[in-house]
């Protein structure tokens, strides 16, 4: 990648639809810093149902799959640009998302 490849992906904004195998993405783009904005929307909490899916732990049970991902980039660089869509993608978010 030339440096002018990797300073426009620095200014581009990814959108991330779906936290239980999206959470490997949006933990890869993190470790990789290769974005602008990191968008993520997902309306579901974690159940012990879908934990074969995303990689958490029990104590996260019941909580938003947005915040345990967005707290998960946070511990790798707090300083990524991330936005929640805790409701999903519904009607009313969808055109800024």
């Amino acid at each position: 990648m030339t440096d002018e490849e990797q300073e426009l992906l620095q200014n581009k904004i990814i959108g991330i639809i779906g936290l239980s195998v999206g959470q490997s993405v949006a933990i890869s783009l993190a470790m990789e810093r290769c974005f602008g904005e990191l968008r993520i929307a997902d309306f579901d909490t974690l159940d012990l149902s879908n934990m074969n899916r995303i990689r958490t732990g029990v104590y996260n049970i019941g909580l938003k799959k947005s915040w345990i991902v967005a707290r998960e980039i946070a511990e790798i660089d707090p300083y990524l640009k991330v936005t929640l869509y805790n409701e999903g993608i519904i009607e009313d978010n969808i055109n800024d998302f």
